[in-house]
């Protein structure tokens, strides 16, 4: 600055309320309101501010006034004149300058916005963007919530059809099947009167059985329960780790990655929509539901996994990792791997293998009553014929209602997808892990409630730290399913 504080002090000394005072020894005194004029005047000549009462520095003034009185009073303190046991003044040895050309008393004090008086930029800066990321947290929660609430309404709505459609097509075949054998014996007196209402029956419930076997109602109502499970979790996800102390959860800025990839493959993998987009029911190959999104720097995982875990943990524990826990976790998702992914895939591809032949079976029998029915009508009405054709329809129409029935009332497609919803289960358990592992230590959760975390989700209790989460003769990882 042009001015330094002594010149600055000595203007403002004309005043009586600023007057300079002398004492013997030749030292000067400052008044407190000299020093006040000095640090607004230099406050302001920094921070362009204007020097007003009413100015954005009204705060900042007054934490100055308090600073500006504590250096005056140390100021006095030091440089104020010793007193002996004779109460003779002793002079002090070296006087200190107060003139433009020395160092400046109040240089400390005008300083102090470069030393925190004032929040630094870079600050300020980092403080918004976490603000913008807890914000988006909060959004990304909100419509997960949404989500589930929508694919709740959705699981109620397609568990009614199941039922309806069911009750429905059991009523018209039952009814079809009576019709035929009424109409078979007496043919002779009605002229085959009946079978026209049965064919009609017969024909209606073997489209309708196409179709719906095509949807597997049961099977769409699992997958909007799951789904609405799933952005339950991942909103209760959300709001845990807000709640959490930032040095126990991950950075929030991969926390916001994770959530966003979470959200969009959950949309994915479990649409809203019947078509177009709808899951395919009868799959050639089981896959599990893919419930994150890989990263896209997925190929350099590998490299940074072996590194961090090395170079990181050779200390003895770091944010609750250790080299234990991190081998820990690699036999985890390799099991995963082998044992419990393969186990509840084969069993949801048998259990298509069962239910495929099922729902072709049953629209094929009922089509074939519809066809006995029609062949009624169309042959000479011969008693011993119309018997045959009719109790051969009855016949057809009765195993049209029971593999109808057995695949859709035993809700095979309802199982099939809980067979495939446990493997995608534990199959993001492994890729949880595998994250994890590649992610930098400090910016993972606290590797003792990741470690936590992970066995209540096998379904595993271990009682100690030194205790595995799985024990070295299980078989499998999880035990949930």
């Amino acid at each position: 600055m042009a001015l330094s504080s002594a010149a600055i002090i000595a203007n403002t000394s004309s005043t009586p309320a600023t007057a300079r005072l002398n004492n013997s020894s030749g030292l000067p005194n400052y008044s407190t309101e000299a020093v006040l004029a000095a640090a607004n005047h230099h406050i302001g000549l920094s921070l362009n501010f204007p020097r007003s009462i009413s100015s954005p520095l009204v705060c900042t003034y007054r934490a100055a006034s308090q600073q500006s009185q504590q250096f005056v009073e140390e100021n006095h303190r030091k440089h104020a004149p010793a007193i002996d046991g004779a109460d003779r003044v002793k002079p002090l040895s070296r006087p200190t300058s107060f003139t433009s050309t020395g160092p400046d008393p109040l240089a400390p004090f005008w300083n102090t916005h470069k030393e925190g008086f004032l929040q630094p930029k870079e600050a300020a800066s980092s403080s918004i963007t976490s603000s913008l990321l807890t914000a988006e947290l909060q959004l990304l929660a909100n419509a997960a919530s949404d989500r589930a609430e929508m694919h709740s309404i959705l699981a109620q709505q397609r568990d009614n059809w199941n039922k309806l459609f069911q009750r429905m097509l059991t009523s018209a075949s039952m009814t079809a099947c009576v019709l035929s054998v009424l109409d078979g014996h007496i043919a002779g007196h009605s002229m085959g009167g009946l079978s026209l209402p049965a064919l009609l029956l017969n024909a209606g419930t073997a489209a309708m059985m196409a179709v719906i076997n095509q949807f597997q109602p049961s099977q769409l109502a699992e997958e909007q329960r799951t789904a609405s499970r799933l952005f339950r979790k991942l909103a209760n996800d959300i709001h845990y780790a807000l709640h959490l102390s930032p040095h126990l959860r991950q950075s929030t800025s991969l926390l916001v990655d994770d959530c966003k990839r979470r959200l969009q493959a959950l949309d994915r993998a479990f649409p809203m929509p019947l078509t177009p987009g709808g899951l395919e029911k009868f799959p050639t190959k089981v896959v599990p539901p893919v419930l994150i999104e890989p990263k896209l720097n997925m190929a350099q995982g590998d490299h940074q996994d072996n590194s961090n875990v090395v170079d990181c943990l050779d200390l003895h524990e770091y944010n609750g990792w250790d080299r234990q826990l991190a081998q820990e976790l690699k036999h985890i998702a390799a099991m995963l791997q082998h044992s419990d992914i393969p186990k509840y895939t084969g069993l949801a591809q048998n259990l298509v293998k069962v239910n495929k032949p099922l729902a072709i079976a049953a629209p094929c029998f009922s089509a074939s009553a519809a066809l006995l029915n029609a062949a009624a009508m169309c042959t000479t009405p011969l008693p011993t014929n119309n018997i045959q054709l009719g109790m051969w329809a009855a016949t057809f129409s009765v195993l049209a209602t029971f593999l109808c029935s057995f695949s859709n009332d035993m809700q095979l497609g309802m199982v099939f997808e809980l067979y495939r919803n446990s493997a995608g289960y534990y199959a993001d358990v492994k890729t949880t892990i595998e994250e994890t592992l590649r992610t930098p230590v400090d910016q993972r959760e606290n590797g003792t409630l990741f470690r936590q975390r992970i066995a209540y989700q096998l379904g595993r209790w271990p009682t100690s730290q030194a205790e595995p989460v799985v024990p070295a003769d299980a078989k499998e990882a999880g035990t949930l399913f």
